[in-house]
């Protein structure tokens, strides 16, 4: 194999193994008109995944009450479990954010990958002027799609250091209204085929294709 077309053949493989991504809208609730106070509760948001899925982002809307202090922030952790017994090991990530300074959704950087299942998204707060927007009357819009669909929402009484671990109750429990009620959210990401490979794993197979790729060319091209 020519030195040009070996490079294309290398060029061609790196192109492969890194496809472009177009991430869409993969489950979610909209159009909530009710609020419940995020600082002296924590709440967890169920969703499910049908097929491996690399997430991007999700968003929440979160109200800050007046006066408004200058930063007030919120932690959102991914789990695929919670209740007694969840350890840090089934917190798969977490990200820290500030809520807008007006009512417009807050997002939250979420680049993982996960396989197909059920998860939860879990939000605490140490602030007392922070509500999560949530929906019960009128019913909210649930966005479900092949990717994946909307789970019940749960709150805690317990705003701990680690609120996965919390007892949790239905979420319309809190004010007595009748499930559902669900947690106003707008998840993100990309449908992929098949789990994607470790760095260390494209790196050892573009060798052996470097490796092939060299000895064909030898074999093509035999010294005289």
């Amino acid at each position: 194999m020519p030195p040009r077309n070996l490079l294309a053949f290398l060029l061609l493989f790196l192109g492969l193994a890194t496809p472009a991504r177009s991430d869409s809208l993969i489950c979610g609730v909209m159009h909530a008109y009710g609020a419940y106070p995020l600082g002296p509760y924590s709440y967890a948001q169920q969703f499910t995944l049908h097929e491996w899925t690399a997430l991007s982002s999700v968003s929440f809307l979160v109200y800050v009450g007046y006066p408004q202090p200058p930063s007030e922030s919120f932690t959102v952790q991914l789990t695929n479990q919670i209740g007694p017994n969840t350890t840090s090991a089934n917190v798969l990530t977490s990200a820290t954010t500030v809520a807008p300074q007006w009512a417009t959704p807050a997002t939250v950087s979420m680049p993982i990958v996960l396989s197909p299942g059920s998860y939860y998204f879990v939000l605490s707060s140490g602030s007392t002027y922070l509500a999560l927007s949530v929906g019960y009357a009128p019913a909210p819009s649930i966005i479900n799609t092949a990717a994946g669909s909307v789970g019940s929402a749960f709150y805690s009484w317990t705003n701990s250091d680690f609120p996965p671990d919390a007892s949790w109750y239905p979420a319309g429990q809190l004010t007595g209204h009748i499930p559902p009620v669900l947690i106003e959210f707008q998840l993100f990401g990309s449908q992929v085929p098949q789990p994607i490979p470790e760095p260390s794993s494209i790196v050892l197979v573009g060798t052996g294709l470097f490796v092939w790729a060299w000895k064909v060319a030898r074999v093509g091209n035999p010294r005289h």
